[in-house]
């Protein structure tokens, strides 16, 4: 399943096929657009057209880590490259939850103090009110598609 189509099942996207007026959707979001954009012109998101920013200790975590991501508002969309070695730090979710989806590598996720592998095509879900902290104990990069929703 295309990452845009699994993206657009989390941001909790309308129906296509409600008998309603809609407004006109564009077909593609490309790195033109401005950080945050109204989730309602949001069709695709194309994380190939976007520029790679690099995190270093993100969220406290250990070096450096590579994301793309968008953010409509409401809901954060990433793409996200953490080398061997390499972590997002410790943090709670308070008012959102996240969904991390593993599509290389493997994560270790510490999850309110208990230690998990994660593998491709697993996803691990923090809901609000709980932390966690994503590392790369790996020898491959770990590529992760991550969406953050209010809850």
């Amino acid at each position: 399943m295309p990452l845009a189509v699994i993206a657009l099942a989390f941001a909790g996207c309308r129906n296509a096929n409600r008998d309603i007026e809609q407004t006109p959707v564009p077909e593609t979001v490309t790195d033109t657009i401005p950080e945050i954009i109204p989730q309602e012109v949001i069709s695709t998101i194309d994380f190939n057209a976007m520029e790679i920013d690099t995190m270093s200790n993100f969220k406290g975590g250990e070096n450096d880590i590579y994301m793309k991501m968008l953010v409509d508002g409401k809901n954060k969309f990433m793409y996200c490259t953490i080398p061997s070695g390499s972590s997002v730090g410790n943090h709670t979710h308070d008012s959102d939850m996240e969904i991390v989806y593993v599509l290389q590598g493997e994560a270790t996720i510490l999850f309110d103090g208990t230690e998990q592998v994660y593998t491709k095509g697993m996803a691990h879900y923090c809901q609000k009110g709980h932390g966690h902290t994503i590392m790369n104990k790996g020898e491959e990069d770990l590529v992760t598609f991550n969406v953050v929703a209010p809850q």
